[in-house]
C-alpha cells in the first residue's frame, strides 16, 4: 500500500481519537452526552436518570478510548521504522479491539444503571 494512503488513514484515526477526547471533555465540562459515542443505539440523553453518575462512569472510559485510538493512529507515523512489524501491529490491533469491546460493554452498563433500556 502507498505510504501516503497509510498516512491519510492514520490522520483520520488520529482525528477520530481527538474527537473522542473532545467529546469526553464536553461531557465533563458541560454535561453534554454525545449520543453517537456514549449511548446505545435507540437511546437518547433524556433517558439518563442520574447524569452525574453517568458522567462519572463514562468520562474516564471515554478519555481512555480517545487516547488509545489516537495512539493507534500515531503509531506508524511516530515509529515508521517499526511499521509493518507483524507482532507489534497485531498487539496494537488487539489492544485497540480490547479497549473498544470494553467501552461498548460500559456503554451498555451505563444505560442499564443510569437510564432506561428498551
Amino acid at each position: 500500500m502507498d505510504s501516503s494512503a497509510i498516512d491519510i488513514f492514520n490522520i483520520l484515526i488520529i482525528a477520530f481519537g481527538a474527537y473522542i477526547i473532545y467529546a469526553a471533555i464536553i461531557l465533563k465540562k458541560d454535561g453534554k452526552i454525545s449520543k453517537s459515542l456514549m449511548l446505545s443505539p435507540g437511546a437518547n440523553d433524556s433517558t439518563i436518570k442520574n447524569k452525574d453518575g453517568f458522567i462519572k462512569l463514562m468520562f474516564p472510559r471515554t478519555v481512555i478510548l480517545g487516547i488509545v485510538v489516537t495512539l493507534s493512529g500515531c503509531w506508524d507515523i511516530v515509529f515508521p521504522q517499526l511499521a509493518g512489524n507483524g507482532w507489534i501491529e497485531l498487539t496494537i490491533i488487539l489492544v485497540f479491539m480490547l479497549i473498544l469491546v470494553l467501552y461498548i460493554r460500559d456503554i451498555k452498563k451505563a444505560g442499564k444503571v443510569f437510564g432506561e433500556q428498551k
